[in-house]
């Protein structure tokens, strides 16, 4: 499922509606949890994440940034205004997601807050989260909170996916942000005996013994409406490199000369910096059976992200460098069924557990070879174990 959150405004509309009602920051400026709260400031966002069955996730070698152990919502229109939530319905929610799914809340490290900057709804937010772990045993300043409105503005009805999209980035950088724009405390929290900190420099998020981290996200509707989601990292072990001795085939594909040229540079960007924790295997198995195929290709077999990197460099200025295949094909080309017979052959030999490296490398070097005279290469064969 493809799960969105939009907040868009065409017209001034929303903005005069909300400056009459007194909601908006004469500064401009969002101060979350800060003694200068006095408004929000509205902003646009468009944001979307996938959700999966995390069995469907592995299966299909998806990258995964994390898992949902539990989420809930609840409504209450009790409220004295659209600024003024209800404290009691966003206690019972939090209470409710945590016995429903058997969540220890001492186990959560990280909540991304609602904190929109006002003066009465974030004291009710936090008084609401420290009547939900008072009994959880946390210990005192355990517990990181941020806001994204004093950083990129209230996104209104995108902000729960904007919260969620923070704690997955946060877990996949090790890194938990800063909340700006809170230099000194509100006095209308209580702070003092409590297991939450307002984090306002980057830390280093570190994963636990078990070697995983928990999160949540709290967003807050209009009169009342109130979601929370818990969040666990996908294990670190299941997204570092591989250390396995072993050979790797990467296909890039274009529709022009300089395209693919482009494509190569972005794909030494990404394993120097995006993908540098991403298996190779996974890499290969996303451009072998995730991408569509033009006509100008490039086809690389290397050992590691080294000398993968190192021999993209040297094929960009046209070196004669080994185990790197390019070819341009033909609008009316027709693949032989022969040939693709002993092509697909070649890919269900590569993934057979006695071959050897010297073995693999070839059988590898050979299908990149057809691949770059326009045959198919099945991912099916060469990555049966995960498709």
């Amino acid at each position: 499922a493809l799960a969105a959150g939009i907040n868009l405004f065409t017209t001034p509309v929303s903005y005069i509606s909300m400056k009459k009602a007194g909601m908006l920051s004469p500064e401009g400026k969002c101060y979350a949890f800060d003694q200068r709260a006095n408004g929000m400031v509205p902003a646009e966002a468009v944001a979307v994440v996938v959700l999966k069955k995390l069995s469907s996730a592995q299966k299909d070698r998806n990258n995964i940034y994390g898992i949902v152990c539990g989420s809930g919502i609840n409504y209450d229109g009790r409220t004295n205004g659209i600024t003024a939530p209800s404290g009691h319905a966003q206690t019972m929610l939090l209470k409710d997601v945590y016995r429903r799914y058997n969540i220890q809340p001492n186990q959560i490290g990280y909540i991304v807050a609602h904190g929109t900057g006002t003066k009465i709804g974030d004291p009710i937010e936090i008084t609401s989260l420290l009547e939900a772990f008072k009994e959880s045993g946390a210990k005192q300043s355990s517990i990181a909170i941020t806001s994204n409105k004093p950083n990129i503005g209230h996104t209104l009805a995108a902000s729960g996916v904007v919260g969620l999209i923070t704690l997955l980035l946060a877990m996949k950088h090790d890194m938990i942000p800063a909340s700006i724009n809170c230099d000194k405390l509100s006095d209308y929290i209580d702070w003092s005996n409590s297991p939450f900190y307002v984090n306002v420099e980057n830390q280093i998020w570190k994963e636990s013994k078990d070697n995983h981290r928990v999160g949540a996200i709290n967003s807050f509707g209009m009169s009342g409406t109130n979601a929370h989601i818990v969040v666990e990292s996908y294990p670190s072990e299941n997204r570092k490199e591989k250390t396995e001795n072993s050979n790797y085939l990467f296909v890039l594909s274009a529709k022009t000369e300089e395209g693919l040229n482009k494509k190569c540079e972005d794909f030494i960007e990404f394993l120097e910096k995006d993908g540098k924790d991403i298996s190779l295997d996974d890499i290969s198995y996303t451009l072998i059976r995730g991408r569509q195929h033009f006509a100008y290709r490039i086809a690389i077999v290397a050992s590691d992200r080294e000398s993968t990197i190192a021999i993209i460099n040297q094929a960009l200025k046209h070196d004669k460098v080994p185990n790197v295949y390019r070819g341009v094909i033909a609008r009316n080309h027709v693949s032989q069924s022969t040939i693709q017979k002993m092509v697909d052959e070649l890919c269900y030999n590569s993934m057979i557990v006695t071959n050897t490296f010297d073995s693999v490398k070839k059988n590898l070097c050979a299908i990149a070879e057809f691949y770059c005279i326009g045959y198919h290469i099945s991912s099916k064969d060469m990555f049966w174990n995960k498709d």
